[in-house]
């Protein structure tokens, strides 16, 4: 432990050596700056005239012209991505089968399909002709389906050759 008079004997030093340290530090502060010949100082008014008479070496404002507009302030993050809007799929191709007839009877109906050759064909549910796919057979009409697309046939108006 200590006593109070190392105590004393301790805060006295510590005190005179930060007031020599606070002494060098305000002499050196206050020691003249020495610079180099390229290094010269000149007042604000030489300077200002020194300026004046160099601007005729400057180019013409309209020069700056491009620097002006640009955007130099953009936004923080990117902007989302333009979206190409794709174009509509082409329209189904309507399949080339013709309905000239049907017969409804209950349990066994059928139907009378012309395909591209002009032959008619006798057809039940289930059975393709020509790529489309007999579903339903209607009094007058029947569901085919030909490329993933579903439609509606119709009979005929035209007399069958």
């Amino acid at each position: 432990m200590m006593t109070t008079r190392s105590q004393r004997w301790l805060l006295n030093t510590l005190t005179a050596s930060g007031i020599i340290a606070g002494v060098f530090v305000v002499r050196w502060a206050l020691l003249p700056v020495e610079m180099n010949a390229s290094e010269t100082h000149t007042p604000a008014g030489q300077a200002r005239q020194q300026d004046i008479r160099g601007a005729s070496d400057l180019p013409p404002i309209q020069a700056f012209e491009t620097a002006w507009s640009l955007q130099l302030q953009r936004p923080l993050y990117d902007p989302p991505p333009v979206v190409q809007d794709k174009p509509p799929p082409p329209p189904p191709t309507p399949p080339s089968v013709r309905l000239a007839g049907t017969v409804v009877e209950p349990g066994r109906s059928v139907a009378f399909l012309r395909d591209r050759s002009g032959s008619t064909r006798v057809v039940q549910v289930g059975q393709v002709v020509d790529g489309a796919e007999l579903l339903s057979i209607e009094d007058q009409h029947v569901s085919v389906r030909f490329e993933a697309y579903d439609w509606q046939l119709t009979v005929d108006k035209e007399p069958v050759r």
